[in-house]
């Protein structure tokens, strides 16, 4: 035995080794691709036996007619290989055959095949595939494609789809084999492949991919372990196709029906029992549902992981009784060690700085882990629009109860240069230039200029705002502009700046104060309107009725509110500012403003957006001094009542010019849908309501002006564009029955 367990270990110890290797034949193949298909390398034992296989995995590769493998001993003792390749001819030309339902290019544009490559008989395989689920997608369920390659010259073919589209099938039966005791009405309601309809032109239905099939059983499973059904098993679908008609068949076994008996927890428990089975979804005598376990899971997990378990390992153990159908739920935890943040890493920042994001962490070192925290923390630094994509990721601490956390960001461009032309309703023709940076020199200082030039209206403005002036929470900015505005009876030229400081006061409530400075020139009033104007600014002494020059200087406060997840286009969240502006201070006018402002935002089914605003405001005079008829309040257009242009809505003098109101109250109600994802257009449908009235005339109720209407939203490369028409709901005699309103460049 000893003699023959040295004869084996010498015939392994002898056997040669592969020595040098030799491609021939390869033009188009590189070396390296070939050599990485076999195993058989340099220095490595040569096994004879072996030459079959490594022969078989080159001609998978699918680009070689022969392939053989010649190994010659050298005097060395080793195994030289020499592999000799016939490759198959480069493709010259695609040509597709017997195809209507799509066009040539549409074909190509699918192929992994292309043009000059070596044709791959597994690359083929795969495009014929590829050709049978577009097919597919149309409603033909059954086509047939072959391929032909005929040789054109020296190593060159041309490749030949040939395609019999056969007859397109429609899906007019869907059969629930075994159901009992679910309606099948409740089944077909929530799959995503549906019977053909009376509107199959119009929603797609009777169409299938066999992927949605088998989308579908897993959505049947899930209708039966939302009811109960805790054993069900569904099999695969069964396609049968006649004369154009698809019917598809699901075996479904049923089983018991299950309803919950207890409830429990055991285990490590943070909180009294009691009060931890009042977070459950799942309560006792109601039928099973596999829902409430999930979000129990994940409602516990949340809990223990925001007390600092991170690792908190939580299992549901069902105990089912067949014979009476009820089952017993317990979960049970094992919450682990509580694990405190050890290190805070941030990578990815080339051009913000490290400052500026600790800024936005809502943990820190030697906290304790807090789900919550973290999911903060990705949600402020995400709305710095600073970074393309946010990451926190944990990894062990120094010791079992330390996590370390690393910020990973991915910075975006955070400037740009915008011109665009257009048409507002309100505005006229108008065109457009802004430069903006977002977060200028790494600190997250805004800085813009922007013209905006209409035949009404040009302005011209620059700010800048820094959100951590001396590295403290308090936010300043400074303001300078010039707009030359031709209003309703007059033109208005004024130039100004403001200075004005934020500060966070509770949560995310933030506070803002500031002062401005305008000076305006007003001319170019209507004969009829410079009367009233004589006769309301007799203290200024209007010079000969052509131009009044008025200063005010104004000290402005408010609170701010703002927890929208997007400013373009939000699906959630709110926006409130309430506040006051006095004017005074060595000014030509004295008056004060108090305004409040509330928007909502709520996602609907079917991506949809609720949006609902509401909007006060008002005008107190102080001392002798009246309101400035061009401060005071006018409402109608984009941005208050629609249906209305604005300065419709509010009251006029005795020679029926609009003067404006010192009161005003406005509700916008508003659903935003999607209608062409790729050109990001959407389409709106809207309520608004609202008044402008002076506090001494009859009750503001009883003219309150309402319009309603439809339109479109499009962010287009020059900025969102906004087209909508509104109807008066209550038109008086002799009014237009409702108003286009055009904008661009505005937020929605």
């Amino acid at each position: 035995m000893k003699s023959f367990a040295a004869d084996v270990g010498t015939v392994v110890l002898n056997r040669p080794k592969v020595g040098e290797i030799k491609i021939e034949g390869n033009k188009r193949i590189q070396r390296e691709a070939i050599l990485n298909k076999i195993d058989m390398k340099p220095g490595k034992p040569f096994r004879r036996a072996a030459l079959g296989d490594e022969i078989k995995e080159l001609y998978s590769m699918g680009y070689f007619d022969d392939v053989q493998i010649q190994a010659e001993e050298t005097s060395k003792g080793e195994m030289d290989l020499r592999i000799v390749l016939k490759e198959r001819p480069s493709i010259k030309t695609i040509e597709v055959e017997g195809n209507k339902v799509f066009t040539k290019d549409e074909i190509l544009d699918t192929l992994t095949t292309k043009s000059f490559q070596v044709a791959s008989t597994e690359k083929i395989r795969e495009d014929i595939n590829k050709i049978k689920k577009m097919y597919e997608k149309k409603g033909y369920y059954q086509p047939k494609i072959d391929h032909e390659t005929k040789e054109l010259s020296t190593n060159e073919a041309q490749l030949t789809f040939k395609i019999d589209e056969g007859n397109k099938s429609y899906l007019t039966e869907i059969v629930f084999d075994g159901r009992q005791k679910l309606p099948e009405d409740e089944l077909k309601k929530n799959m995503s492949v549906k019977e053909k309809s009376w509107f199959w032109y119009v929603d797609d239905s009777g169409t299938f991919t066999r992927e949605k099939l088998d989308e579908n059983r897993l959505r049947i499973m899930q209708q039966y372990l939302e009811n109960g059904f805790v054993n069900v098993q569904v099999g695969a679908p069964q396609v049968d196709i006649h004369d154009g008609r698809v019917t598809v068949k699901y075996p479904i076994r049923e089983g018991h029906r299950f309803q919950v008996r207890n409830v429990d927890l055991e285990g490590d428990l943070i909180e009294p029992k009691e009060k931890l089975l009042g977070y459950l979804n799942v309560k006792p005598k109601t039928w099973f549902k596999r829902s409430q376990v999930a979000e129990d899971l994940k409602g516990l997990t949340r809990l223990y992981n925001n007390a600092g378990y991170a690792y908190v390992d939580i299992e549901p153990r069902q105990k089912l009784n067949d014979q009476h159908d009820f089952l017993d739920i317990t979960y049970k935890v094992n919450k682990g060690q509580q694990v405190r943040i050890e290190k805070v890493d941030i990578h990815g920042n080339e051009r913000t700085r490290d400052k500026i994001i600790r800024r936005q962490l809502d943990i820190s070192e030697g906290d304790l882990y807090s789900a919550d925290r973290f999911e903060a923390t990705k949600g402020r630094l995400e709305a710095t629009e600073f970074f393309e994509a946010v990451k926190l990721k944990t990894s062990p601490g120094s010791k079992p109860d330390l996590m370390n956390v690393d910020v990973e960001v991915m910075e975006k461009k955070t400037g740009s240069l915008t011109a665009g032309i257009g048409y507002s309703s309100q505005d006229g023709a108008m065109g457009n230039l802004s430069l903006t940076e977002k977060n200028l020199f790494g600190l997250a200082m805004a800085a813009n200029a922007k013209a905006n030039l209409s035949s009404k209206r040009n302005t011209f403005e620059g700010s800048v705002t820094y959100p951590y002036l001396f590295d403290t929470s308090v936010a300043g900015s400074l303001r300078g502009y010039k707009n030359i505005n031709k209003e309703q009876n007059f033109v208005r030229d004024s130039d100004g700046f403001g200075a004005h400081l934020a500060f966070p006061v509770y949560g995310l409530w933030n506070f803002s104060t500031g002062f401005a400075r305008d000076s305006s020139k007003l001319s170019g009033f209507e004969p009829v309107f410079a009367r009233s104007v004589v006769e309301y600014y007799k203290r200024f002494g209007v010079t000969g009725q052509k131009y009044l020059n008025i200063s005010e200087n104004s000290l402005s406060f408010s609170l701010n509110r703002d927890t929208r997840n997007n400013t373009v286009i939000p699906t959630a969240g709110t926006k409130v500012s309430i506040g006051s502006r006095v004017s005074g201070f060595g000014g030509d006018v004295s008056f004060s403003n108090y305004f409040s402002d509330a928007t909502y935002y709520h996602a609907l089914i079917w991506r949809s957006i609720f949006k609902i605003r509401g909007s006060v405001s008002a005008l107190a005079e102080l001392g002798n001094d009246p309101i400035p008829f061009d401060r005071r309040i006018l409402l109608g257009g984009i941005s208050s009542v629609r249906g209305y242009k604005y300065g419709e809505i509010g009251p006029r003098d005795r020679y029926n010019n609009i003067m404006g109101g010192d009161r005003a109250i406005f509700a916008n109600v508003e659903v935003l849908f999607p209608l062409l994802d790729e050109l990001k257009l959407s389409g709106v449908v809207f309520f608004d309501a609202g008044n402008a009235w002076n506090v001494s005339d009859t009750p503001w109720l009883t003219t309150v002006k309402a319009g309603a209407g439809a339109g479109f939203r499009w962010i287009s490369p020059m900025g969102p564009i906004r087209i909508e028409y509104g109807w008066k709901v209550t038109p008086e005699k002799g009014e237009e029955p409702g108003a286009f309103a055009f904008a661009m460049g505005q937020l929605f």
